[in-house]
């Protein structure tokens, strides 16, 4: 059996295993379940802890770091790397800020929380929106990656690798659910891990020195420079940027969406997600700085005969899968493995956040028709899987307008922090500010996702879509082997960073890393100072809406103590929720607006 064959069989294999997995987690559901829609989203009570939390850190960090975080490292430096304590930050404040709260809700979609804590259908739909918006972005950078895989090491055409990645997507949507999907998480991060530690250990031990040598030549080629404190705004990454701008992009993924609430309610209680939440902290960090090291490793390889200014790849994101082609292609099957373990790992994360995507447009969009109302849950479920498929046929063009931009990594942080500021910034107002009413959620979410967007667009125009390498070498490239690199993606800029003017441009030169921030502080200063000047007693709502240590400040402050609404009128309003509009608002309305409006 030759190489190639033996990698082909590998491939076929793996895929086949995943589709076979979804099968299994269907057929081995028990039939009451298989048709139930809690059971499709959230896999209640039906999987391990281990297993979620390595799903969690697993779709965290996403198939972009086999490819991504040795590429970004390569050409970039550590500098994303430091963003790995914002997100270890950012595990604490959810388990702190979000769990006391809504993780008891007996809600679909998190976003039903928004709409009972301001009353608001309108901003149900919004922080809806934002969130399908945001993760058919990013299903586009996820989709991609296993394609600008294969594209480096194959003569195939890049629709044609997409379109099979949707269509797997699709088949794992139709059969699996969400036990079948953090059941292939598992299974995949473990293939995941297995594959970094094969390229560490290649790399490694061809370079003089060792493992220690990898980081004595990075460190000479200036790409460990750990400690930046520089307060340049426009500067892309340093210390304080990585490390703040992720603790917003990170608190707003893990705490704000519903791919992850769905996780955490998969398990049986709080007690277990807070365990979960706690472990994730050192599997993500075990798992990021496996990836970065191998970057480092890589970079020690080719240190001084860089492959794209060589010309043997057209992009960044090309590094690994043509390392990975030259170094293993002689061994039977680890090209098949590799390229398998990036296409199921792409699809499976795919598939979970189409779960969520479609669940959350079922919940708070098409289920408030008329003509839909009434369903029984098997006919609800065929249709929330029909909308995912809808969507993963969307995510194809997606993927190919992603393709533009300058680097997976790059690309997935740009989109996260646009979006993730303004949900963010929402949900701090609901859950810290017993005060904040939906006139201040409105006008917050609005000004700051307008700001974000501005921020993002007139980057994208002025920079066109370029990004700044680090100084590369072709210093030791036997000159047989050195091509033209006249084919290199004109989205690299091979000299120095330019210098930011100080016009009105300087706005746009900001790094892309605070985007998250300033979203999130724009929507909460706004939403605060609006809700304010509009407070009103029809801003009553039950206590168990806010975070209790929020309650137990405000009642610090003077004046008479805020009143909420009881549970028994809270159990009836809601019962109307999507009948007639009179439900929360009208019993809110019996509450003497003069002892209501007495403590912020």
């Amino acid at each position: 059996m030759s190489v190639a064959t033996a990698d082909y069989i590998v491939f076929g294999f793996m895929l086949v295993a995943s589709v076979l997995l979804a099968v299994y987690s269907r057929l081995s559901t028990p039939k009451a379940a298989a048709s139930d829609k809690q059971s499709f989203s959230f896999a209640t009570g039906t999987v391990s802890s281990s297993a979620v939390l390595f799903s969690i850190a697993r779709t965290g960090i996403g198939i972009r770091a086999i490819i991504g975080f040795p590429s970004e490292f390569y050409y970039h430096g550590v500098g994303m790397w430091l963003t790995m304590g914002g997100v270890m930050i950012s595990f604490l404040l959810i388990d702190l800020i979000f769990m006391p709260v809504y993780f008891a809700m007996p809600t679909t979609s998190v976003y039903e929380y928004l709409e009972l804590r301001f009353q608001s259908g309108l901003i149900r739909r919004l922080t809806s929106l934002l969130y399908v918006v945001r993760s058919c972005l990013m299903l586009g950078v996820t989709t991609l990656t296993p394609c600008v895989a294969i594209q480096a090491v194959l003569p195939v055409p890049l629709w044609a690798s997409i379109v099979a990645v949707s269509i797997l997507g699709i088949l794992f949507t139709t059969f699996g659910g969400m036990r079948g999907v953090i059941l292939n998480d598992a299974l995949q991060g473990g293939a995941l891990i297995l594959c970094t530690v094969v390229i560490l250990y290649k790399a490694t031990v061809q370079v003089p020195g060792g493992f220690l040598g990898t980081f004595k030549i990075a460190a000479e080629q200036g790409r460990l420079e750990l400690f930046n404190f520089d307060l340049d705004p426009t500067i892309r990454l340093t210390t304080i940027s990585a490390i703040v701008g992720q603790i917003f992009i990170s608190t707003s993924v893990y705490g704000c969406q519903q791919a992850f609430a769905q996780r955490y309610r998969s398990l049986p209680n709080r007690k277990a997600v807070v365990r979960v939440i706690l472990l994730a902290i050192p599997v993500v960090g075990f798992l990021e700085s496996l990836t970065w090291t191998a970057g480092v490793a890589i970079y020690a390889f080719y240190a001084f005969c860089d492959p794209l200014s060589a010309g043997f790849i057209k992009s960044i994101d090309g590094l690994v899968p043509y390392f990975v082609k030259n170094e293993f292609a002689a061994v039977p099957g680890l090209l098949g493995f590799f390229f398998g373990t990036l296409f199921n790992g792409s699809f499976g994360i795919t598939v979970a956040i189409l779960n969520s995507v479609a669940t959350v447009t079922w919940e708070d969009f098409l289920s408030k028709i008329k003509y839909v109302q009434g369903l029984p849950e098997n006919r609800q479920l065929l249709i929330i899987r029909l909308i995912g498929v809808i969507y993963a046929i969307g995510i194809m063009f997606i993927a190919i307008a992603v393709s533009m931009l300058p680097g997976l990594v790059e690309s997935s942080l740009i989109i996260s922090s646009t979006m993730s500021g303004p949900l963010l910034g929402v949900f701090l107002l609901a859950l810290l500010f017993p005060f904040a009413n939906k006139y201040g959620a409105i006008s917050g979410l609005a000004a700051s996702l307008i700001w974000a967007i501005s921020l993002t667009a007139g980057r994208l125009i002025i920079s066109k879509g370029q990004t700044t390498l680090l100084p590369l070498s072709m210093d030791r490239c036997p000159a047989n082997q050195t091509l033209s690199v006249t084919e290199i993606s004109s989205k690299y800029n091979f000299g120095p960073p330019p210098k930011a003017p100080l016009d009105w441009t300087y706005l746009f030169s900001i790094s892309f890393i605070y985007y998250s921030m300033m979203g999130c502080i724009i929507c909460v200063s706004i939403g605060l100072i609006v809700s304010y000047f509009t407070a009103s007693a029809r801003d009553c709502y039950p206590a168990s809406l806010v975070h209790p240590m929020a309650i137990k400040m405000s009642n610090l402050l003077p004046g008479r103590p805020r009143k909420y609404l009881t549970d028994t009128d809270f159990g009836k309003g809601k019962a109307n929720l999507n009948g007639s509009r009179r439900s929360i608002r009208t019993i809110s309305l019996s509450v003497d607006e003069h002892e209501y409006i007495t403590r912020f």
